[in-house]
């Protein structure tokens, strides 16, 4: 992982040292190489009854970044069904223990058709994070009957950390 080196500020005339185009060097490598983490799940579809938050699959759907205190974009882009129509499954994401979203999660869509798959994403930005290694869950639940997020070849689901 990319550091950021502080550098001293050159007047007119300073001499470049060796050290001060390293750091150069390395604070370009830290802007371009975000602390993040991206899961592409192709295995198997994930399913759920459960009618209170629980984590969607904890090991690969739970992510780990080590940050500098910055911001961290989190994004689900994936495919669901449910058993039953108008009947939600909502979604959330746990960071470090604590869930994000209120009583019904960051996302809660209401399925229309059981015999469609419907697209289920989001993007939330989480601010307020201490430097250091934070962990991102996702998680989910359902009013009643099987809910389905899809993870094969064919329908990917992809959830991941950035910060930004």
């Amino acid at each position: 992982m990319a550091t950021w080196t502080a550098m001293d500020n050159l007047s007119a005339g300073d001499l470049v040292t060796e050290a001060d185009m390293d750091a150069i060097r390395g604070n370009i490598e830290y802007l371009l190489t975000p602390n993040s983490d991206i899961n592409e799940r192709t295995t198997s579809n994930y399913t759920t009854t459960s009618s209170t938050f629980a984590d969607v699959d904890g090991t690969n759907l739970e992510l780990t970044i080590t940050t500098y205190g910055g911001p961290v974009l989190v994004f689900l882009i994936g495919n669901y069904t449910h058993s039953s129509n108008g009947v939600y499954t909502a979604f959330d994401i746990d960071v470090d223990g604590t869930r994000e979203g209120g009583t019904e999660g960051l996302l809660r869509p209401t399925y229309a058709s059981s015999t469609t798959i419907a697209n289920v994403s989001f993007v939330h930005v989480i601010a307020g994070l201490s430097a250091g290694s934070h962990t991102f869950t996702l998680q989910w639940k359902t009013d009643s009957g099987t809910a389905t997020l899809y993870a094969s070849a064919g329908t990917p689901c992809f959830f991941g950390a950035i910060e930004i």
